[in-house]
């Protein structure tokens, strides 16, 4: 049996692609592994493809030949090589061949080295009558090379040998460097809000979030005036004293007011049980306490002398946590008073101040009898105190004498009425917080108050749109600079117009345009689809497939103006595209604003 090249033009000395289906490839004379031309595959990362179609025969193998060589030293792109059988209505039957040429294997063509494959292919199957030679160069890095073809052959290779060992693998190339990302489409106009539903029953309350850390104390307000104290609740048992903030500076004390008629001492109230009390510091010596007589007029108030260093504050303990208020119960009669504690040991007496000027004496009793003069016996009691002349001024207070320590406390008698408070003195620092307490149980939610009524919707620019199909499984005969898709069926036009055809669609306003297409095809081919716009094709819309596909579809958002056209187009391939019956072939367009 003679051995024939089936491919027509295999070294393209036509000076063209004469017998080839080619995309984004070109005929050049600068490089040639024969005579005097080769074909050039695109560089950088667009995809290219040569294909062409011969006549086959069932039940034969046959064998490819291809020379492969790159324009410079950049790492050459994966290159693949496929031999489709085809039966007579150009369907793919069986694939004879698919077989990838490694990345960066490919050497440079400058120096006038070419990689010369051979590839032998499977058996055709029943019903061969063609077989489709598919050179491509997939989607690439932005540094590909130019790749050259040339010689490319395919021939009868009869009946097929034992396989051979395969040979060792080639240690691999060089990762290329990845492409950039392609710009993010623009983002769609949001569709007309709807109709607000009606508010759902309010859900039970979560369980309250732990409580924040505390924020900064703020500086103390002006004190209010005090109001009238209501009446004593039962005094709950005191949690042990919070950590005491240092002592601010004594305000000046302001000038004494008039003291009132003391009240009739009430009943003693029974004591609540005392708090721990903390560290005591020294108190100052206690002078003698002279006989109290009525209280005269005050004069005025001599300038204090300064004060006594303050002993040191015991540490207080963490507050316990505050116990929920009960209701405020009567008051009680007031208790018995109890007895006065022991008086503590007297301090040392501080220098008298400059005598004022002595009352009217009261009169005196009656002297008793001298009696010898011997050791003094225990002092009798105290008579019965005179009343106390009008008092002199007052002379300037002494200093202070250190505080001598004081006695145990004895029990608290009732409380007086309270005088009117004396104005507050400036405050002193802020002590540290204590940690707050634990939070409250949350008080139940209110109801939801009713849901307004819903404002009107506003116009909606999606009202322009347009629809059409093709259902009749109609076969479209595809040219390979590409060929229009009639869509005749199902048509909903909204204000578009369509040619004769029904290949044409027309714009009927300014705006912002989605458009969409499928292509549904009954048998598998290796053809491209796109839409064509004003009659230039729209790159973003563009499905060119290097395997046989039965689906194509793409989708785009563009501007468009009033009467620019539209068309859905298949291109790449030669011969018949039969369409599926029913959703053949469809086109949706819909106005989504009025920008431009």
């Amino acid at each position: 049996m003679s051995i024939n090249n089936l491919i027509v033009n295999d070294s393209f000395e036509t000076g063209d692609f004469s017998g080839w289906q080619v995309v984004n490839a070109d005929i050049t004379n600068l490089y040639a592994h024969s005579g005097n031309y080769s074909a050039r595959l695109a560089n950088s990362s667009v995809s290219a493809q040569l294909s062409q179609i011969v006549p086959a025969e069932a039940g034969e193998g046959y064998q490819l030949l291809v020379s492969l060589a790159k324009s410079n030293l950049q790492p050459s792109p994966i290159i693949n090589l496929q031999v489709l059988f085809l039966n007579a209505t150009n369907s793919v039957i069986g694939i004879g061949l698919d077989v990838d040429i490694e990345f960066g294997s490919i050497p440079v063509v400058t120096d006038d080295t070419w990689l010369e494959v051979y590839q032998t292919t499977n058996i055709a199957p029943a019903g061969t009558t063609q077989a489709q030679v598919v050179i491509t160069k997939p989607i690439s890095a932005l540094t590909a090379p130019f790749v050259y073809v040339d010689d490319v052959a395919l021939l009868e290779a009869g009946d097929s040998g034992a396989t051979g060992a395969p040979g060792p693998t080639g240690a691999p190339g060089p990762t290329g460097a990845p492409g950039p990302t392609g710009a993010a489409g623009p983002t769609g106009a949001a569709g007309p809000t709807g109709a607000a539903g009606p508010t759902g029953a309010t859900g039970a309350t979560g369980a309250p979030g732990p409580t924040g850390a505390p924020g900064p104390t703020g500086a103390p307000g002006p004190t209010g005036a005090t109001g009238a104290t209501g009446a004593p609740g039962p005094t709950g048992a005191a949690g042990p004293t919070g950590a005491a903030g240092a002592t601010g500076p004594t305000g000046a004390a302001g000038p004494t007011g008039a003291a009132g008629a003391t009240g009739a001492t009430g009943a003693t109230g029974a004591t609540g049980a005392p708090g721990p009390t903390g560290a005591a510091g020294p108190t100052g010596a206690a002078g003698p306490t002279g006989a109290t007589g009525a209280t005269g007029a005050p004069g005025p108030t001599g300038a204090p002398g300064p004060t006594g260093a303050t002993g040191p504050t015991g540490a207080t303990g963490a507050p316990g946590p505050t116990g929920a208020a009960g209701p405020t119960g009567a008051t009680g009669a007031t208790g018995a008073t109890g007895a006065p504690g022991p008086t503590g040991a007297a301090g040392a007496t501080g220098a008298t101040g400059a005598p004022g000027p002595t009352g009217a004496a009261g009169p005196t009793g009656a002297p008793g009898p001298t009696g010898a003069a011997g050791p003094t016996g225990a002092p009798g009691p105290t008579g019965a105190a005179g009343p106390t002349g009008a008092a002199g001024p007052t002379g300037a207070t002494g200093a202070t004498g250190a505080p001598g320590p004081t006695g145990a406390a004895g029990p608290t008698g009732a409380a007086g009425p309270t005088g009117a408070p004396g104005p507050t003195g400036a405050p002193g620092p802020t002590g540290v917080t204590g940690a707050p307490g634990p939070t409250g149980a949350p008080g139940p939610t209110g109801a939801a108050g009713p849901t307004g009524a819903p404002g009107p919707t506003g116009a909606s620019v999606t009202e322009t749109s347009a629809f059409a199909a093709n259902t009749s499984g109609a076969t479209i005969t595809v040219a390979l600079g590409g060929t229009a898709v009639p869509l005749p069926d199902a048509q909903n036009l909204d204000g578009f117009t369509v040619n004769g055809d029904s290949t044409v669609f027309t714009v009927p306003e300014d705006g912002r345009y989605y458009i969409t297409y499928n292509v549904n095809l009954a048998v598998g081919l290796i053809i491209g689809s796109r839409l064509v716009i004003n009659g230039t094709p729209n790159l973003a819309s563009t499905v060119n497939p290097v395997l046989s596909l039965t689906q194509l579809s793409g989708e785009v958002i563009v501007p468009l103006t009033a009467g620019s056209t539209v068309s859905l187009e298949l291109f790449g391939f030669l011969g018949g595209a039969v369409l599926q019956t029913g959703a053949g072939a469809t086109l949706s367009i819909v106005r989504l604003d009025n920008n431009l």
